[in-house]
């Protein structure tokens, strides 16, 4: 990681706080349920706290679970003039 502090004193400190908490039970839980919900063209991430968070940043979990967009319909009259008429009233 291009952010990794000291590995002493108070960083080393927070560090292991934030590792004691990472469960690896709970990892394999959300591989399951992410593959449910998007479905097997997910894939599997690698084993360990890297692998599974390299697999939700490359991005192909949160690309397959979202929904199309639909196109928005403006009114056909310039904002403008729509906008006047509104402070008018």
């Amino acid at each position: 990681m291009a952010n990794k502090g000291p590995s002493y004193g108070m960083s080393r400190q927070v560090q292991d706080k934030i590792e004691q908490k990472y469960d690896p039970e709970l990892e394999v839980r959300l591989v399951e349920w992410i593959g449910t919900q998007c479905g097997s063209g997910v894939g599997k991430p690698e084993a360990g706290k890297l692998g599974f968070q390299a697999w939700l940043k490359d991005g192909c979990v949160s690309h397959l679970n979202q929904k199309p967009t639909r196109a928005v319909n403006f009114p056909s009259v310039p904002i403008n003039r729509y906008l006047d008429h509104l402070s008018n009233e």
